[in-house]
C-alpha cells in the first residue's frame, strides 16, 4: 500500500496527482500490511507535491489505539521504516502485523468481532526523540473470516452420510451407494459404461 504523507497539513493522501486526501484506511484482522510511505510537501504554487526525504535522524512511526484509551498500550505499532533513496526520491517501507495478541485479544473480548473502529497515528520522531508532524485518520479494522483454527470444510460426503463412495471390485471404477437411515442399500449409482 502506497501512502503520501503530507506533513506540513498533517493529512494522507491517496495520490500525489490527486491531492485526495484520506479519511479511513481499512484494513483486516491478522493481515501483514506493507506500506511505502512517501513525504510529500505541496508545491509552492500549490499544484501538486515534491516528495521529500525525512530530515536527518528523523524516523517515521506508526502506531494503532482505540479512539477511547490513547494512555493505553498499542493495538499495532511499527516504530522501524528502512529508508530507500534519498532526497525527492526517499521513501520508507515497513510491515504493519495486524496479527497482534493485542488485536486478537481485543476482538475477541467482545461478542461484536466483526469490526474496530480505531486511530492510526503518522508522526515523525526527531533526533532528541520528540514527535513532530503527527497526523491522525480513521482505521477500520474488519474481522477476518479465515482464522486458521477452522479447519476444513466439510465435504459432500460428510454433508450427506447416507451416500457411501466405493470402489467397485469388478472394474475398479468409482461408485456411489446410497443408504436409508438403516444402512440400507436403495440405489447404486455407476459411471456409464460400467
Amino acid at each position: 500500500m502506497n501512502i503520501y504523507w503530507d506533513t506540513q497539513n498533517h493529512v494522507l493522501l491517496e495520490s500525489t496527482s490527486s491531492g485526495q486526501q484520506i479519511q479511513t484506511v481499512e484494513w483486516y484482522l491478522r493481515d501483514l500490511v506493507d506500506i511505502t510511505l512517501y513525504i510529500v510537501q505541496p508545491k509552492s504554487d500549490d499544484q501538486g507535491y515534491d516528495q521529500q526525504e525525512a530530515p536527518s535522524g528523523w524516523t517515521p512511526k506508526l502506531g494503532v489505539k482505540h479512539e477511547d484509551s490513547l494512555a493505553g498500550g498499542f493495538l499495532a505499532y511499527q516504530g522501524s521504516w528502512p529508508k530507500s533513496g534519498s532526497g525527492a526520491n526517499a521513501t520508507y517501507g515497513a510491515t504493519l502485523n495486524l496479527n497482534t495478541s493485542e488485536l486478537i485479544a481485543d476482538f475477541n473480548s467482545s461478542a461484536s468481532n466483526n469490526e474496530r473502529s480505531l486511530i492510526l497515528e503518522f508522526t515523525l520522531q526527531d533526533a532528541s526523540g520528540h514527535h513532530r508532524d503527527t497526523t491522525q485518520v480513521a482505521l477500520t479494522i474488519t474481522g477476518d473470516v479465515i482464522r486458521g483454527t477452522e479447519g476444513s470444510a466439510p465435504t459432500a460426503l460428510e454433508n450427506w452420510p447416507w451416500i457411501e463412495e466405493f470402489t467397485d471390485p469388478a472394474t475398479g471404477k468409482k461408485c456411489l451407494r446410497i443408504q436409508n437411515s438403516d444402512g440400507e442399500t436403495c440405489d447404486v449409482l455407476k459411471p456409464q459404461g460400467v
